[in-house]
């Protein structure tokens, strides 16, 4: 792995979040890769036959040498350089223009293959056009089966790239794949390694719980090869197995857990980090016995160690950082398996304040991702003081960053602390939670509006209700305000007893607007509904605010004001709202009362 030097941007980190990934996730989306490959190959290629063809005239001869002088580009074939450059100045003129290429060259490529004594060089030439074809969203079903003989090849290189078609066309499920099981095993049980390895590469596509049970057994045998690529990929896929089949797959998951034990000795560190992530999908997909947990979480830890002290190969760091994306991945091989049950072993406790007591500061990425994923594993760990102490340390450090960035990363921390660590939360954490309110980035005040939002519960709610009103009367952007109103409304709903205080606060909001929010209406005749002060007469407003609170009408003639002064005057009811009536008799229930 070459060294990399990330800038600090959200960008960079949700790259540094998630390219390490996941065994279940390592079937690559190859649309991307395969147009980033032709149109840099058109761009190298042609830039240089145009400027050379208008002196020679010979615009053939000089892609040949072109071609010829590339080392990337000698198996590439003309036709697919020149089909590639076709579809892109089909592209520049307009996306119709776009799709009548690709449908002219289909129907020839149909055409092509239906002939007799076509060779396994035509359709593999056709099958590499039809890769670009689908990497801009065409797919062209009528090649699949073309693909699929072409696995059988002898070739190498022809049954790589019909592997590679059906894995980036055919979905897992598809009836087509039943084809692939005889190949497949075939392949996976050839003495050539590239064989097997072309087989592994396409099980992501057709594992399913149907057609696992025929092919876990060969993929037992591959864990036991010799070339270290091909235990890696077969350890991966049991894991993808587990995944897909869960529970189906329990009855012969046993026979895979020894194999994958003994990988995680092997010499090569990527094979035992594939055997620890495919053993915690199958002790938590298949339930395995719980001493299998406790073997898993010393062995994730051991290796999480081994990354920390740099004992690893180099190709694993990334700049001075050591191997941060192996501490990723076992730290979530540490969440996998953990449970509020669970006797967690010391081993695994002394790694994970390791990798907390990681020096903070920097402009590496990849650290403070490695932190973001240390404090989930200590959420999904029973509680413990001394990591607790820790991740709310590396939480506020996130909030009070002067980076964006990493205070997005701090709301996400405390969003996923927060149900879990309520209770040992700091006023520091409350205060910079509400300077991230009040910072100038847009997206940073509504992440810090959500989270508000979902830390909410029946005994703060008054608190976060009032922080909302006071930022909503400081912002003058009407989408945020109808937001917030929103937010209140849902709170005030779910989570609010006083009947008191809720008319009190949300009676203002609305008497402020002539036309209030609707939702807003409906949260206050809930709670005066289940409050305290529900009365007869306090019923009578419920009631006719309940049949009214679309446009709250204003009241003329049907309620009588009868104040201390016995005022009973019709006339003094007009233009006296039932949320004016429902205020006056909340905070003067002496002096005020009101009559049908």
């Amino acid at each position: 792995m070459r060294n990399i030097s990330l800038p600090c941007t959200k960008t960079n980190y949700v790259f540094a979040r998630h390219v390490w990934r996941r065994p279940e996730e390592e079937q690559v989306e190859m649309s991307g890769v395969l147009e980033k490959t032709w149109s840099g190959l058109v761009h190298s290629v042609f830039r240089a036959s145009s400027s050379s063809s208008s002196s020679s005239g010979s615009s053939g001869a000089v892609a040949r040498q072109i071609v010829a002088g590339l080392p990337g580009l000698k198996n590439v074939s003309l036709g697919l350089i020149h089909f590639v450059e076709k579809l892109q100045a089909a592209q520049r003129i307009s996306k119709q223009e776009e799709e009548h290429c690709v449908e002219r060259e289909s129907r020839e490529w149909v055409k092509l293959l239906s002939c007799p004594g076509v060779g396994g060089a035509v359709v593999a030439d056709v099958l590499c056009r039809a890769l670009v074809v689908a990497a801009r969203g065409y797919p062209l079903p009528t090649l699949h089966i073309h693909a699929i003989k072409l696995t059988q090849s002898t070739n190498i290189l022809q049954k790589k790239i019909g592997y590679l078609f059906v894995s980036q066309s055919l979905g897992p499920g598809s009836e087509l794949t039943l084809l692939l099981v005889n190949t497949i095993h075939r392949d996976l049980a050839a003495p050539n390694p590239l064989h097997v390895a072309a087989a592994l590469a396409s099980l992501p596509t057709v594992l399913t719980p149907d057609l696992t049970p025929s092919l876990i057994l060969a993929i037992t045998h591959c864990l036991a090869h010799h070339q270290v690529y091909i235990r890696r990929r077969a350890a991966a896929m049991v894991g993808v197995a587990a995944v897909r089949c869960g529970q189906e797959l329990q009855e012969t998951a046993g026979d895979q857990v020894p194999h994958l034990l003994h990988l995680l000795t092997d010499q090569d560190p990527a094979v035992a980090l594939a055997a620890v992530s495919s053993l915690a999908k199958v002790y938590k997909k298949c339930g395995q016995k719980a001493a299998l947990r406790d073997q898993l979480g010393r062995s994730a830890s051991h290796l999480l160690v081994q990354a920390l002290n740099g004992a690893l190969p180099k190709d694993y760091q990334v700049n001075a950082l050591p191997a941060p994306f192996v501490q990723i991945q076992m730290l979530r091989v540490l969440q996998q398996i953990s449970s509020r049950e669970w006797q967690v072993p010391e081993e695994v406790l002394e790694a994970v304040r390791q990798v907390l007591g990681q020096p903070w500061g920097g402009k590496e990425m990849a650290l403070y991702a490695v932190l973001l994923e240390c404090v989930f594993t200590v959420t999904a760990l029973p509680h413990h003081d001394d990591l607790t102490i820790s991740v709310l340390r590396v939480v506020l450090g996130f909030l009070k960053s002067s980076n964006v960035d990493l205070k997005y990363v701090g709301l996400k921390a405390l969003a996923s602390v927060f149900s879990v660590l309520e209770e040992a939360l700091t006023p520091g954490h409350l205060e910079a939670v509400l300077d991230c309110l009040y910072h100038s980035d847009p997206n940073l005040q509504a992440k810090t509006l959500k989270l508000l939002c979902s830390m909410a519960n029946t005994h703060n709610y008054q608190a976060v209700c009032t922080t909302l009103l006071e930022f909503s009367g400081r912002t003058k952007d009407e989408a945020t305000q109808r937001v917030i109103v929103g937010e209140l409304s849902s709170i005030v709903s779910q989570h609010c007893r006083d009947a008191a205080w809720c008319v009190g606060v949300v009676a203002p909001v609305i008497l402020a607007h002539p036309s209030p929010d609707r939702r807003l209406v409906k949260a206050l005749i809930q709670v005066m509904e289940r409050g305290d002060l529900k009365s007869q007469r306090l019923g009578l407003l419920v009631q006719r605010l309940e049949s009214h609170h679309q446009d709250l009408q204003r009241l003329s003639k049907d309620y009588c004001i009868i104040g201390k002064n016995k005022i009973s005057d019709l006339g003094v009811a007009d233009g006296c709202s039932t949320i004016t009536l429902i205020y006056n008799l909340v905070q003067y229930p002496v002096h005020t009362s009101v009559e049908k």
